[in-house]
């Protein structure tokens, strides 16, 4: 139906009336790169910027270069910031076609250093050629002078001349085969280092440019009051990228000072190389819940057993909700997967690196960053175990009094400055206190020898209801220096009313039920150079007739 002449005079204002801003309005199309990231236990939130002049008006502006594989958190997580700009509507465009090349700096730098390897690989594998033809011509003047015959006829003076003339040219030939040849041998080794070469610019080529090219394109209408530089900046999170605890600890033995380094290894895989970016490393973890577990009512029911008889198959399933209810009330919840100056706002803890880093897009390659180093001031002891063990361990004993968690991560082992080993260390809270083992010490010698009661018998003598033993621990310094030790041992330990312990050490033990361990003994004392100790522990075991002991 044709539209009424009104309707069509209205929609002509309407159009001239809007022509100004539509003639005003431009797509710009700019490249973003990565200028910041904070990197999370799992995952991490990164800013990319795009700055370019814009004209006053209204317009596009378009982003392209952003990795297809972040798309799902472009389109539920985006935010976009702007500088000399008011921000509109704001389109992720999830298809889109890979684009032909790496448009970066750093990516075209490193393929032309790429280009400059192959350019100088093809020279000198062109100068050994020529060389080796070089070496080809002059023993085909050999195989000729070789073959040459003096013609029919020839004087005595013209054979001597001819001989004189292979001789000569024979010399000659041999001398420029052999240079040849030593210019092909000289160039071998210069051809491997250049294929080393191309390789290795590969191998940068490949770290720095995307290894997907696919892109996705984000759309930023905005709004120039005048002409001006905008900065646009992209905020969002990616989960190919994360961060782990790296520690190092020193102990030095003799002043007993010991110093934690602290690190992260950070890895990302984006599919682009982040260069020169901010980078922070925060404790939190956003793959976690944000809210508590909630508990459902536990309901109760009384029923006549004489009632459910008639309807088993009804109590069952009453049965069965009541269990339901309670393996709900029960059960834990779900599990889910999971030198900087710290900054710390509430409950969130972040450190950011001082300067500008660079972190290649890669799930194999972690880079290590130091953040700082916490002076400790340990009690380092002995700890001998001769239930297990028949030399003593060193263990550092100390405070965390830095005010910053420890979260759970590797730690090198480092004593008296030697490499001793890897460990691996739990969440250590601010204020707690813990023990890190440093290694065994082969001059502090222990044994636990299970001592003779009457002959036949190897430290036990046991009736129906009644069982004696009886040990004696030793520990030896062979060493040319004192040492605290810490010698821990056990009795053993009854839960029953019935079954009788008794037990007696020849030395008073230093503490009993050792860190809430029932029957758990330690002796603390210091131990001389050459100097020995020991003590010997028995215990009865008595029970009722007609019971037996396990």
């Amino acid at each position: 139906m044709p539209l009424h002449p009104r309707v069509i005079s209205a929609i002509a204002t309407s159009l001239i009336a809007l022509s100004p801003a539509i003639a005003q309005a431009e797509v710009f199309t700019a490249q973003s790169t990565v200028t910041a990231a904070t990197l999370y236990p799992n995952g991490a939130e990164i800013t990319r910027t795009a700055r370019l002049q814009m004209p006053a008006g209204h317009h596009e502006l378009r982003l392209t270069d952003i990795p297809y594989q972040t798309v799902q958190a472009l389109t539920q997580s985006l935010r976009a910031e702007l500088k000399n700009a008011v921000l509109g509507p704001v389109s992720v465009r999830a298809a889109t076609s890979p684009q032909s090349e790496n448009g970066s700096p750093q990516a075209q730098a490193a393929q032309a250093a790429l280009n400059a390897a192959k350019d100088t690989l093809a020279e000198l594998k062109a100068q050994k050629a020529a060389a080796l033809d070089d070496v080809q011509a002059a023993q085909d003047s050999l195989d000729f002078l070789t073959r040459l015959k003096a013609p029919s006829g020839a004087t005595a003076a013209d054979l001597a001349q001819t001989a004189a003339m292979i001789r000569e040219q024979s010399s000659a030939a041999r001398v420029e085969k052999a240079q040849a040849q030593a210019r092909a041998d000289a160039l071998v080794e210069e051809i491997a280092d250049a294929k080393a070469a191309v390789e290795a610019a590969k191998s940068d080529l490949d770290r720095i440019a995307a290894t997907d090219l696919s892109r996705v394109t984000v759309t930023l209408h905005v709004e120039v009051p005048q002409d001006a530089e905008v900065s646009a900046d992209l905020i969002y999170p990616v989960n190919d990228a994360g961060w782990v605890p790296s520690y190092t600890a020193r102990l030095d033995t003799v002043t007993g000072e010991m110093q934690l380094e602290r690190g992260v290894k950070a890895v990302q895989a984006t599919g682009e190389a982040w260069f020169d970016v901010e980078l922070a490393f925060s404790t939190e973890q956003p793959d976690r819940r944000t809210a508590p577990s909630q508990v459902s009512p536990l309901i109760r029911r009384l029923f006549d057993p004489e009632e459910l008889r008639p309807v088993a198959r009804t109590m069952a399933a009453d049965s069965m909700d009541v269990q339901g209810v309670m393996a709900e009330e029960m059960a834990p919840p779900p599990m889910m997967t999971k030198s900087a100056a710290p900054e710390s706002y509430g409950l969130s803890l972040t450190y950011t690196l001082p300067s500008a880093q660079t972190l290649y897009s890669n799930a194999d390659e972690t880079t290590e960053f130091a953040l700082s180093t916490v002076e400790v001031a340990p009690d380092v002891t002995v700890r001998a175990v001769p239930l297990y063990e028949a030399t003593g361990y060193v263990v550092a004993e100390f405070e965390n009094e830095s005010g910053e968690v420890f979260l759970p991560g590797e730690m090198r082992m480092y004593r008296d400055g030697a490499f001793i080993g890897q460990s691996y260390i739990d969440t250590i809270a601010a204020g707690q206190d813990t023990e890190l083992a440093f290694g065994a010490v082969d001059g502090i010698q222990v044994s636990r020898v299970v001592l003779t009661r009457n002959e036949g018998d190897r430290g036990m003598i046991r009736k129906s209801n009644e069982m004696e033993s009886a040990v004696r621990l030793t520990v030896e310094n062979l060493t040319d220096r004192a040492w605290p030790i810490e010698v821990v041992d056990r009795v053993s330990v009854a839960e029953q009313e019935d079954l009788k312990i008794e037990w007696t050490s020849t030395q008073e033990p230093t503490e009993v039920s050792a860190d809430d361990k029932r029957g758990v003994l330690t002796w603390a004392f210091d131990l001389v150079p050459s100097g020995e100790w020991s003590t010997e522990v028995t215990e009865k075991l008595t029970w009722p007739e007609g019971q037996q002991l396990r």
